[in-house]
């Protein structure tokens, strides 16, 4: 840890002094109650194993937001309530439900409410950006890891969850802030192996040409979905697809074939009027579990996210929480159907949302992409992030999608970096819309989400609207 900042020092030291204390709490019968995300399932697997290494009993139930009729779900009988990546935005909801000296909240969303009054450890009351510095799962590590001998296998889910909540912000697509110091001692242990490579979907198990075709990190015209036109560029190329009838993978090519590979790629790119910047979105930084089986999923980072976020969005989140505490056999063959299906879905929805003439609205400040009817509500994040990675860089509007579920609507809403760097938070917006139209919102400045009632859609986005005028107002008169 000698390479960490003071601010981040000093948080791994209140990490560890809140581990004290929580080895003197009375866990008897506990209640997990985590973000039905990849983050917050990492997060959870993480404090279940220490709990399980402790002895206590305790459940575990996955959530995607906190309201009343949850918390009076789970009030009586009384007993202790551990929040995960997710809490600190319902901090007045949660106390007045739930008896507060029995609630503890491990979070990295923006705090909302009175922290004084529960049992709460939150990087962004320590001077850190629990956006881009510590996922959940890392905050969830850097506790339990001192209440337990071997926690190998938590280090590697601390890495997953900041991936999976696209954290890797650095240079190359790397994981910085406290992030880089959780990997630093995952290479110390050697858990995991950090290298340079392309960040396509399907790296250790997919044929070469799929994995192109199936790409979300960039939307490539032509290539993006179609899996004949990625094996005829590989064949253009010279690159050998297959190796004695069976199909390679990227983890198969040579140094010599990857370069020549993102030189083709970059000119395609180019030959279609992108910018050839556009193809660092299929190179970076590279996560490799060295203790996960070569040719699955678990063994690269991303590809491992992916599969947690698959089950959890898909509500099958007690098969993602087992895979990630080591469980495989029957348990792992789920979440791998689960996870094609899940891909099968955002695969649709992205096709039918861009297909779909008047979905898409643009304003001064806005790119919204109306999925009412459209979209999978259970894929808007990931369809969401899908658009917005494909935006040219110098865009400077904020994306908004939308997807409908029953009577509720649900928003995904995504922040270019240079306007967060400018001083627009995308949490705000989203809780202070979604207020205003007896709805619910938060998350992160770069990316947030909110839950309104169907029927508030056109109040939510005037009063977005409304608050993103104000902000950029308030960045002109600074």
């Amino acid at each position: 840890m000698s390479h960490a900042s003071e601010t981040q020092r000093r948080f791994i030291f209140e990490a560890r002094d809140f581990a004290s204390r929580l080895g003197s709490f009375d866990w008897n019968d506990a209640l997990i109650v985590f973000h039905a995300d990849a983050d917050g399932t990492a997060a959870a697997a993480i404090a279940c194993l220490a709990l399980k290494s402790m002895g206590v009993s305790f459940s575990a139930r996955s959530v995607t937001q906190i309201d009343r009729v949850f918390l009076e779900s789970i009030a009586f009988p009384p007993r202790p309530v551990l929040f995960l990546d997710i809490g600190a935005g319902y901090l007045s909801e949660i106390t007045s439900a739930l008896d507060p000296s029995r609630v503890v909240i491990l979070d990295h969303h923006e705090v909302e409410g009175d922290s004084n009054s529960v049992l709460m450890l939150n990087p962004n009351e320590h001077g850190l950006n629990g956006g881009s510095e510590v996922s959940g799962s890392g905050v969830s590590y850097l506790v339990f890891k001192n209440l337990v001998e071997d926690f190998s296998r938590m280090n590697e889910l601390a890495i997953v969850g900041a991936l999976a909540d696209m954290q890797d912000t650095g240079a190359n697509r790397s994981l910085t802030g406290l992030n880089s110091t959780i990997v630093l001692e995952g290479e110390e242990m050697n858990i995991v192996r950090v290298e340079e490579d392309f960040v396509f979907f399907g790296r250790e198990t997919l044929p070469i040409h799929v994995s192109i075709s199936s790409s979300s990190n960039f939307i490539i015209p032509g290539l993006s979905g179609d899996e004949n036109v990625a094996l005829n560029l590989l064949r253009s190329l010279g690159i050998e697809v297959k190796t004695d009838d069976k199909w390679r993978t990227f983890s198969d090519l040579s140094q010599a074939e990857r370069s020549r590979l993102l030189a083709g790629l970059m000119q395609y790119i180019a030959d279609l009027g992108f910018s050839p910047e556009s193809a660092q979105n299929l190179f970076g930084t590279i996560y490799v579990f060295e203790k996960e089986p070569r040719g699955t999923v678990l063994r690269d980072g991303r590809e491992f996210s992916a599969l947690l976020n698959s089950c959890a969005r898909m509500g099958r989140s007690a098969v993602g929480l087992a895979v990630a505490m080591g469980e495989r056999g029957r348990m792992f063959e789920e979440a791998q159907r689960v996870s094609r299906e899940y891909r099968t879905a955002i695969s649709k929805s992205l096709s039918n949302l861009l297909s779909m003439p008047g979905a898409k609205i643009e304003s001064e400040r806005i790119l919204l992409y109306n999925g009412e009817g459209i979209i999978d509500q259970r894929v808007l994040s990931p369809v969401a992030s899908i658009i917005f990675s494909s935006l040219p860089k110098d865009l400077s509007k904020i994306l908004v999608v939308t997807a409908a579920e029953d009577d509720s609507l649900k928003v995904s809403i995504r922040v270019p970096r240079s306007l967060v760097e400018k001083g627009i938070k995308g949490s705000m917006l989203a809780s202070n819309a979604a207020r205003e139209s007896g709805g619910l919102g938060g998350g992160h400045d770069v990316a947030a989400g909110a839950t309104v009632p169907r029927r508030r859609f056109h109040s939510f986005m005037e009063a977005f609207e409304r608050n993103v005028a104000e902000q950029f107002s308030m960045l002109r008169g600074s």
